[in-house]
């Protein structure tokens, strides 16, 4: 259990202990091979003051500890595989092939990030405004595909400019089990379809115009057929259709003296006995760069788990500062983050959070 944690913080030692420059460097396994190493650790400590049931709770964490393998052969076709430390032991985060149909064309086959909300997965955990993604790219994942954000997916992705648009057909499950998610029986096993029942999918689609600076807008639509156990109600799991759409000024942290951005989220289910359940999630965020390197945030959100009855409000304060950009790296290369967040349920109870997380990416 110590013993990967152990090893992954050498190799970030190890990679800051070479020239940025070495520490990119593609390892070459033969003339048309190459595997590339990346990843990131993020420590932190917090302390969370919930009203709803008069707790307190102050403690240290490691919100991720992430190791990233790129094999490529031929310079267009290859697999991805993203492990994560931090729940004691290897976990997969992504794993799927690619094959560069083109200079601007990629189909990906495996678990990986389906089109989905900006602000959830296709923002890095790298490049989070805050220390977390906001309250409304989490709470629509929590009633959608779940926390990972990731799904078993056939995934075709082009780069036409300054424009990506991404077409995904998915499980709509959001799960690894063999019974429902992973489809893998052997024509020997006693039930070729291991005793489950569906034959539905789901399709996501996505466009972001724009670059890391500057202006940039797009959204997202997605159709699930098949639902899952975030989406069950009574003994159904509902499917659904969602959609959402963002605006921004300054995508990345520390990419410009002022940075705005706007989103919102909604999500329609299955009918269940007449019942029709409607989420929705808006987020407005700001942030300024109030001294050299570093920039202070404000953020706030609304979520309704139903459109029918009382939402929970979000509101997030703090500040980042990045060592790496003061010695030249990127900002998220070296990264400190300090961020209060205060929180009013649908119960009117309220809850404040209070982080502090460092970072090192590689």
């Amino acid at each position: 259990m110590i013993g990967p944690r152990i090893s992954f913080v050498l190799v970030l030692i190890l990679s800051f202990l070479v020239s940025p420059a070495a520490a990119q460097t593609a390892l070459n396994l033969a003339d048309d091979a190459t595997l590339t190493l990346t990843g990131g650790i993020q420590p932190r400590v917090g302390l969370g003051i919930e009203g709803a049931d008069d707790t307190e709770r102050l403690g240290l964490g490691l919100r991720r500890a992430r190791l990233q393998f790129r094999l490529t052969l031929l310079d267009r076709v290859g697999m991805e595989y993203d492990v994560d430390t931090t729940p004691g032991d290897l976990r997969s985060v992504d794993l799927f092939a690619f094959y560069d149909v083109s200079e601007t064309v990629q189909l990906r086959a495996g678990r990986l990030p389906p089109a989905q909300a900006r602000g959830f997965i296709p923002t890095s955990y790298t490049r989070i405004d805050a220390v977390d993604r906001s309250p409304t790219d989490e709470r629509w994942a929590a009633g959608t595909l779940g926390s990972s954000g990731r799904d078993i997916s056939l995934d075709l992705t082009a780069e036409l400019g300054r424009t990506e648009v991404q077409v995904t057909l998915h499980n709509g499950t959001g799960g690894f089990s063999r019974d429902t998610d992973n489809f893998r029986e052997s024509g020997s096993a006693s039930s070729v379809t291991r005793g489950t029942d569906d034959t539905a999918l789901a399709m996501s689609a996505s466009v972001h115009h724009g670059g890391p600076t500057g202006l940039s807008f797009g959204g997202f639509a997605s159709g699930n057929a098949r639902g899952n156990e975030r989406t069950e109600l009574g003994d159904v799991r509902r499917g659904y259709l969602s959609a959402g759409t963002h605006l921004y000024y300054g995508e990345r942290p520390g990419s410009q003296p002022v940075r705005l951005k706007v989103e919102a989220v909604a999500t329609q289910y299955e009918s269940v006995d007449g019942f029709r359940q409607q989420s929705a999630g808006t987020g407005v965020f700001g942030a300024i760069r109030a001294f050299d390197h570093g920039e202070i945030f404000l953020r706030g959100d609304r979520f309704w788990q139903d459109v029918d009855e009382q939402g929970e409000m979000y509101g997030t304060f703090g500040a980042s500062y990045s060592p790496g950009a003061a010695m030249g790296r990127d900002y998220r290369d070296l990264r400190i983050t300090a961020s209060y967040l205060v929180r009013r349920n649908a119960d009117r109870d309220i809850g404040h959070l209070f982080k502090l997380q460092g970072q090192i990416v590689f």
